[in-house]
């Protein structure tokens, strides 16, 4: 879900799906126990462009709550992520500075319950 809020804020969508490819390639048969190609497809219908935010966070949203979302998600990166992390959803590689950004668009979500 952080992806596609990324990506339905103008984040690099190809930057992103490039690095997924990179592992699907390198890791297919890992790919395919997590799905990944199912994952991409969600991840792409759920980013449409900022409106789309509001139907997946399955709450309204203002203008100030959207700046502060997207502020936050464009900072999310995963370049980081190895199949074996994908699978396992193990954050252990994570490193600092993305620790902090994933932290911190997290914080956004949970303080708009």
């Amino acid at each position: 879900m952080p992806l596609a809020v990324k990506w339905a804020c103008g984040g690099q969508r190809d930057i992103d799906l490039s690095q997924i490819d990179a592992l699907v390639v390198a890791f297919p048969e890992d790919a395919e126990r997590a799905d990944v190609t199912q994952i991409v497809t969600t991840l792409n219908e759920m980013a449409s462009g900022r409106e789309s935010l509001q139907e997946f966070l399955g709450a309204g949203l203002n203008g100030r709550q959207v700046a502060q979302l997207c502020s936050a998600a464009l900072s999310l990166n995963i370049d980081w992520v190895t199949p074996e992390q994908l699978i396992l959803d193990d954050e252990s590689g994570i490193p600092d500075e993305q620790k902090a950004a994933w932290g911190k668009f997290y914080g956004v979500v949970e303080g708009f319950q």
